[in-house]
């Protein structure tokens, strides 16, 4: 996916929940067009990035600006760090009473968050993310981030041909 329509430049223009509900996998393979589609093919180009010395409240205002649920840190050269999510937010600063204001996104920076390069099949991409268990993978070129994919990005990419096995694949790997 490319940089929205209408001038928005990179604040995504729609829900970016995940495919799958809480307690569940996304699926790794089985998908027809994972293999042939390309992570470049379905990602979000130049997603907006937090700096390490941002503060939690920054961070905040930067997700609901670009109304997505995770970002990507990234050094001063641009070097990917890992990622804040929404979900690092609830239960690293909420659950344990710090504040937003004085707390750095360093704090709360997930760096188990997998990563794909422009050209791997999306079907690498879904598998890091099952096995990483997370909705999110960065896309990064040279050590640096060029985009993002969520688990919705695929689901989306899927089309109307293929998105009932999409779906049928996901329900068949809930975890209970």
């Amino acid at each position: 996916m490319h940089a929205p329509p209408g001038g928005q430049g990179n604040v995504r223009p729609d829900d970016t929940t995940a495919c799958c509900e809480p307690r569940t996998r996304c699926l790794s393979s089985g998908w027809e067009g994972a293999e042939a589609m390309k992570c470049k093919d379905v990602m979000w180009e130049s997603p907006v990035t937090l700096s390490p010395e941002e503060t939690v409240q920054a961070a905040v205002r930067k997700l609901t600006h670009a109304d997505v649920s995770a970002l990507p840190v990234v050094d001063e050269r641009g070097r990917y760090l890992g990622m804040v999510t929404e979900r690092a937010l609830v239960r690293e600063v909420m659950a344990e009473g710090l504040d937003p204001k004085l707390t750095r996104v360093t704090l709360i920076l997930d760096r188990r968050v997998p990563v794909c390069e422009p050209d791997d099949p999306v079907a690498v991409a879904l598998k890091r993310m099952d096995e990483a268990r997370t909705r999110w993978i960065a896309v990064l070129r040279g050590g640096r981030v060029i985009g993002l994919i969520g688990a919705r990005d695929i689901r989306r990419a899927a089309g109307k041909e293929d998105i009932e096995q999409f779906h049928a694949l996901s329900e068949a790997a809930l975890i209970h």
